[in-house]
């Protein structure tokens, strides 16, 4: 039926807390929205120029960037494309002041995911960072899944369908990202040395050298 896998630990992965990115030069608005967003079990960081907010992007990944238009020395606009830069799969939500609706089109022509005007109410802030947060969350796991049909060359290599090789693949798809130390059981022939290169080709290392060593070819003084 196949080797067995154990994993030396729990292989499980917990979903982290949003980071969102504020960016505003206004300390009531800044002290408003952290407020607003942490009561929302958001993490938030707080900046009050775009050239403090870049500053934080290069150092850290963001979940989402809050960004106001109106900002001392780089305007919003600009940071628009600067952030786009750095990352673009965080999503840049603009806040706007009444009749500048203008600016917030321009804003999402350059690549802004949404816009809304202040004042605000807190709940349609928070409907619109949280539909930003979902699209993100897809686009990842789209990527994700993306990557790993390409890695999964590694498993077409072995054939069955049994409930017994079907756990075996679903082992190799938990044990591959981690770093968890793997011990794999089976009698000879039964596809070890298969599945240890599968779980290679799906690791963090796939660009690194898989080395094999056969320990019951070489003498015992030898490898003491």
């Amino acid at each position: 039926d196949g080797p067995h896998v154990r994993l030396t630990r729990d292989a499980s992965r917990t979903m982290p807390i949003p980071h969102i990115l504020v960016v505003d030069d206004d300390p009531q608005m800044q002290f408003f929205l952290k407020e607003a967003l942490q009561r929302q079990r958001y993490q938030v960081t707080v900046k009050g120029s775009a050239e403090d907010a870049l500053d934080a992007l290069r150092a850290e990944r963001f979940a989402l960037v809050l960004l106001d238009v109106r900002l001392p020395g780089m305007s919003g606009l600009q940071a628009v494309d600067e952030i786009l830069k750095i990352d673009r799969r965080a999503p840049i939500i603009v806040m706007t002041a009444h009749g500048t609706r203008d600016t917030a089109m321009e804003a999402m022509r350059r690549g802004a995911y949404d816009y809304f005007t202040k004042p605000f109410r807190v709940d349609e802030m928070e409907i619109v960072i949280r539909r930003a947060l979902e699209k993100s969350r897809l686009l990842e796991e789209l990527e994700r899944l993306r990557e790993e049909l390409a890695a999964s060359r590694g498993v077409t290599r072995m054939v069955g369908s049994s409930p017994a090789m079907n756990e075996v693949f679903h082992l190799i798809e938990r044990a591959a990202p981690t770093d968890s130390t793997v011990l794999l059981l089976g009698e000879s022939g039964t596809g070890k040395e298969l599945i240890a290169e599968a779980i290679h080709r799906r690791s963090g290392r796939r660009a690194r050298p898989f080395i094999k060593l056969n320990c019951a070819a070489i003498p015992e003084a030898l490898l003491e």
